[in-house]
């Protein structure tokens, strides 16, 4: 499988495209659902300011607060992504924040390279369809564990 990332850099970030690739790539594998067939997924990824993601928030989520990541999916089940018609898969949009991700970082005592590939895989599994529990969180912190 193919994976082709949209990526928009608003603010500094020291992360390589091949990189987001890999952790985009890895989650989707470790997520096991079946469309490991598939020629290519595709998602757009925005790293924003906090400014910018809590505007973002404050519409979509009624939230007046920045957050690390938002999701915007096109399928909003796992079932309807495992059901999308054959060809190209275009998952959605991720909209990150780099200053939360470097919070982050710091309070659970990680590389900020290693925050921004769990919140980029909590990203990405949310585009997939799944909501937050057990099996989504396994996911996440087998991929930080691992070695991309």
């Amino acid at each position: 499988m193919r994976v082709s990332i949209e990526v928009q850099k608003r603010v500094k970030v020291a992360i390589s495209n091949q990189l987001l690739k890999r952790v985009i790539l890895r989650t989707v594998q470790k997520s096991q659902l079946a469309i490991q067939r598939r020629g290519s997924v595709v998602v757009g990824i925005a790293f924003v300011s906090d400014r910018e993601i809590q505007r973002l928030n404050r519409c979509y989520r009624h939230v007046d607060a920045p957050t690390d990541i938002l999701s915007f999916a096109n399928y909003r089940t796992s079932q309807a992504v495992e059901q999308a018609p054959r060809g190209e898969l275009a998952l959605g949009e991720l909209v990150i924040s780099m200053a939360a991700v470097k919070r982050s970082a710091k309070e659970r005592e990680l590389s900020q390279q290693a925050e921004l590939r769990y919140i980029l895989s909590h990203g990405v599994l949310h585009l997939l369809g799944f909501k937050h529990g057990e099996k989504m969180f396994s996911i996440q912190d087998n991929l930080l564990k691992s070695t991309l």
